[in-house]
């Protein structure tokens, strides 16, 4: 497992060395080049001349030696040559070497000769006079050079001549540092550096070379060692870790080579240390220096660092909740702990049960397994399991918790005890469990949760038959039902408990299973038990119903028993599951059963499905007799709704009977009584007994005042309430004696149109506005014209004004000019209610002239529109669609932050009233619409409730 592959600190680092080993190859290439070519040059001249001055061919006819091409420039990083000795050696190139800016393709760029070089046409400084004997080649003039194997140089091979230079070149040398790699080992952690100690220099050199790790404060060194070339066993550190190790002292290292270190550390980290690694400062950094004689040392390092350790935590049921047959509950819990990563962990584990209130643990019994085995541990509901465990990187562990012996505290099984909170939700609820994995500073919590279930009972169909011998049978049946959403199985206890009155007595009793398993159930108990049992210890299933009948042979007095209503026998019966308890009873009556009921019903003009204000229409009550015998003594009430009115008195009802009835109105109250009898005999249609047909009529709302006016940059206003609910109305029926209740009362919603106009006065730059929102019943047509009315005070003065306006169709939000109010083509206002242009005999100084912004206007009190201004007495806005709805509204007064800019005036001459920046009314439009969705959906909710 290498973890140095990731991209990091190391990695960057890697790159980095990389790009410079690049570079160091191109130069030691450059100058093994450079000795190469003068190696050469210092065997082909003399040979050439020789040559020549023989008569032009070669000592030996079977070689011809070409002048080699000059060398091409080192790259740029080479340093300038050293000064020439007054002799230059013979390996300088030829005068007539190539042109620099021509190299081969595959050298590396020319660079300008230094400034002391010769004229590249001078003859070179030691070439011999052209009469010279021939120029022999020395052959200690001649070195053959090879590179070292082992370094980036391995495949090269130069032979280079030994410059006979009194003033040797200066030694280069280099390091470079990088990491090998970084593996896990053991409980720690192993990493390998690589340290390159490269001469690039003509002359063979010693060195020095330490080394410094230089860790983290959290990480804990163990071991570390260092292997020089040719070494087969690590050399084991000398020093103290936190001081510099001596690896070579005056160490050879011959031109143009490298040779390659390896540094190795074992290290341990703290789990709690991996968050706050990092490189430099925190991280496995190492730095290792060279230093040869007369140069500057030079230093290298390399960092890096182990990833932590990824551990996952998951928790789910291992088997839900089980009942055992004593009514106790167990539940498993698994909780697995996973290492995904490629690094070895560790980890402690705390459970702790958040179980709900109401759930005893007193005896509750706790097993703990590890991966399939009992693991030993004093955890007990609550706590710790294990600590600081460790976990190898791709493992898993898997926890399963058993809790056992869990009852639930009775009587009847309640919220906290059956409800689980959300996943991942630690509050406690029923078998809720709370498991906390903590690695590091890291902490996982996860949660799993099951709830226990309950079976109930119901009582049904109590029926009691006298037999000829004068004993009464009675009979119930008994239904055990396990319902709802992930119910469990559970075992359950039945018993039945006769709750007669002690002047009857219980001669005898037999129970029969209905369901599932049809068939008599053997009992032998004399005398009968006042708690009759049914079965014990009974599994039920999930939605699973198992029905039992119960019958009792009775005694009951000639005269009867006490009782308030029709005599019946009471019977109860207990369904206990551990300590929950489900209850229901019955009522066997003893004789006939009486049963009337009641239905109503609305009948809307033809053509019509909902009413709006006028209309009128007529509700049906009818009352049937259910009973097989005949019925007395009968009451009918309904109260109609307020937002009604009976259209006319008791006489305008019509009544359709057998019998005689006695009606009474009382505002919208209807009451009506007959003595009967009235016959039956049709317990499953019933028999009719009387009809009545109740005239109503829709009230017209009353109408509705606007709130006080706001300014332009105000909120809206708080709007009242209109009631735009559809109108309900119930009818009951009651006759003492009366044994099912179900039927004796029903009720009808009738649909409404109504409309609420949502409307407001603002003042909005020195003119009045009137804004809407227009809602509806869900009944109310809505593709037709919207006309809006607007009628004036009357104050008893000024003549009464009428004005109409037509919104188009759907146009429920907007505003509108107060009526007599007018705007110029500017946009700006150029009338108002009461006020006219000046004219030539009106005084200008009068105190009832205005200069607007339009113009001049004079207040004159004999307008028809002057009817507009009353601010006392509102005029009315009547809204119609059909229905209507009228609102009431006052001229506004003045307020100073509705004055037009640049008109001189805080707010309107007298009027009061203010006028618009138009800008501004979008954005009230746009509130109006919130206003208008809001109202319809709850419109909407409440008449789909």
């Amino acid at each position: 497992m290498n973890n140095s592959s990731r991209t990091s600190d190391s990695t960057r680092s890697s790159r980095r060395s990389w790009r410079r080993r690049a570079q160091r190859r191109r130069k030691l290439f450059a100058g093994a080049a450079t000795l190469t070519i003068g190696a050469l040059l210092a065997f082909a001249i003399p040979t050439i001349a020789a040559a020549e001055e023989g008569g032009g061919t070669a000592p030996d006819a079977a070689t011809t030696v070409e002048q080699p091409a000059p060398a091409p420039e080192p790259p740029a990083e080479v340093p300038p040559a050293p000064e020439p000795a007054p002799e230059a050696p013979a390996e300088e190139p030829a005068a007539e070497e190539p042109p620099a800016e021509a190299p081969p393709a595959e050298a590396p760029p020319a660079e300008a000769p230094p400034a002391d070089a010769p004229p590249a046409d001078a003859p070179p400084a030691d070439a011999p006079p052209a009469d010279a004997p021939d120029a022999g080649v020395d052959g200690d003039q001649v070195a053959a050079a090879r590179v070292g194997a082992g370094g980036p140089f391995a495949r090269a091979e130069a032979v280079a001549a030994a410059p006979p230079s009194s003033t040797p070149p200066p030694p280069e040398v280099d390091i470079e540092k990088s990491v090998a790699s970084l593996e896990q080992e053991g409980d720690g952690w192993r990493i390998w550096y690589d340290v390159d100690v490269l001469n690039f220099g003509t002359e063979p050199i010693a060195y020095d070379l330490t080394d410094q790790l230089d860790f983290g404060p959290a990480v804990v060194i163990d071991s570390a060692d260092y292997t020089k070339p040719g070494d087969v066993i690590p050399n084991a550190w000398t020093v103290g870790f936190d001081a510099v190790q001596t690896l070579a002292t005056d160490r050879p290292l011959a031109a143009g080579t490298q040779e390659q270190w390896r540094v190795s550390a074992h290290v341990t980290i703290p789990a709690d240390a991996y968050a706050a690694l990092a490189c430099p400062e925190n991280g496995l950094l190492n730095k290792a220096t060279v230093l040869v004689e007369g140069l500057p040392p030079k230093s290298a390092e390399a960092c890096d660092y182990p990833q932590p350790p990824t551990i996952t935590f998951a928790k789910s049921l291992a088997s839900p909740a089980a009942q055992a047959p004593d009514g106790t509950w167990s539940i498993s819990y698994l909780l697995e702990v996973e290492n995904p990563s490629a690094v070895n962990g560790e980890y402690s584990l705390d459970d702790d049960l958040a179980f709900g209130d109401g759930i005893d643990l007193t005896g509750a019994s706790y097993a703990v397994e590890l991966n399939g085995a009992p693991l030993v541990t004093p955890w007990a509901g609550g706590g710790q399991i294990v600590a600081d465990r460790p976990l190898a990187a791709g493992d898993t562990d898997e926890f399963v918790i058993t809790v056992s012996g869990i009852v639930l505290e009775g009587p009847t099984l309640t919220v906290e005890q059956g409800i689980c909170p959300p996943k991942g939700d630690t509050s406690p609820g029923a078998f809720n469990n709370v498991g906390m994995v903590t690695f590091g500073e890291t902490k996982l919590t996860d949660t799993a949760c099951d709830f226990p279930s309950a079976p109930q009972v119901s009582k049904t169909d109590g029926e009691a038959v006298q037999l000829e011998d004068g004993s009464w049978n009675v009979s119930y049946v008994l239904t055990a039902f396990n319902p709802g959403d992930g119910s469990k199985p559970a075992y359950y206890d039945l018993v039945d408990e006769p709750d007669f009155p002690a002047e009857v007595v219980l001669n005898s009793y037999s129970v029969e299973e209905i369901s599932p398993n049809p068939g008599p159930i053997a009992v032998d108990l004399s005398p009968v038990p006042a708690s009759i049992p049914i079965v014990n210890d009974r599994l039920i299933g999930p939605d699973e119903v198992h029905q039992y009948l119960i019958t009792l042979n009775v005694d009951v007095p000639a005269e009867g028993i006490p009782s308030e209503g029709p005599p019946c026998l009471f019977n109860e019966t207990l369904l206990t599951s551990g300590e929950i308890e489900s209850r229901d009873d019955d009522c066997a009556p003893l004789g006939p059963e009486f049963d009337v009921g009641i239905t109503k019903v609305y009948n809307l003009p033809e053509g019509e499905t909902a009413i709006d204000a006028g209309t009128a229409f007529t509700y049906t009550l009818e009352v049937r007799n259910f009973s097989e015998g005949a019925v007395s003594d009968l009451t009918v009430t309904d109260a109609i709704d307020p937002q009604l009115a009976v259209d006319g008195t008791d006489a305008d009802i019509i009544v359709d009977s057998t019998g005689t009835w006695q009606l009474t109105l009382v505002g919208n109250s209807i009451t009506a009584t007959s003595t009967g009898p009235y016959p039956g005999g049709d317990p499953v249609d019933g028999v009719f007994v009387a009809s009545f047909t109740i005239p109503v009529v829709m009230l017209q709302p009353g109408p509705i005042q606007t709130p006080e006016r706001v300014g332009p940059d105000d909120p809206i206003p708080p709007l009242p309430t209109v009631d735009m609910t559809d109108i309900p109305n119930e009818a009951c029926v009651d006759m003492e004696g009366d044994t099912n209740p179900e039927n004796n009362c029903d009720d009808v919603v009738v649909p409404t149109k109504k409309i609420n106009p949502n409307a407001y006065v603002r003042c909005i730059a020195d003119q009045p506005w009137l804004f809407y929102a227009i809602a509806v019943t869900p009944s109310t047509p809505v593709d037709g014209p919207i006309t809006v009315t607007w009628v004036s005070a009357d104050d008893g003065v000024h003549p009464v004004q009428t004005e109409t306006r037509v919104l188009p169709a759907g146009q429920f939000v907007g505003g509108m000019l107060w009526p007599g109010a007018t705007l110029g083509a500017n946009g700006l206002p150029s009338g108002y209610p009461g006020y006219r242009p000046l004219g030539p005999g009106d005084d200008p100084n009068s105190p009832l002239v205005f200069n607007g912004p339009n113009g001049a206007l004079i207040l004159d009190e004999s307008l028809p529109s002057f009817a507009w201004r009353n601010q006392t007495i509102p005029a009315s806005i009547t809204f119609q669609i059909n229905p209507e709805q009228t609102v009431l509204a006052v001229y506004p007064q003045a307020l100073p932050e509705c004055a037009l800019a640049g008109t001189g005036v805080a707010g309107l001459p007298t009027s009061g009233v203010e006028t618009g920046r138009p800008a501004m009314l979008a954005g009230w439009l746009l509130g109006l619409g919130a206003i208008l969705v809001l109202g319809a959906w709850r419109i909407r909710r409440r008449t789909e409730a």
